[in-house]
């Protein structure tokens, strides 16, 4: 089993909070029509990506 130390527990708490700020400014930066397109068009470029052969 793997565990964080305190201290990458407490990184990884950081990087989090840092990464909502992130997406808080981005959906604050569209109106609610463009962010849903911009949340379907994410979703259909994974789709893509995960349909690639591993290495490409």
């Amino acid at each position: 089993m793997t565990r964080l130390t305190r201290a990458g527990l407490a990184l990884l708490r950081k990087a989090d909070a840092a990464a909502v700020a992130v997406e808080r400014r981005l959906v604050d930066a569209f109106t609610p029509d463009e962010a849903d397109r911009l949340r379907d068009l994410l979703e259909r470029a994974v789709v893509v990506l995960e349909d690639r052969p591993p290495g490409e």
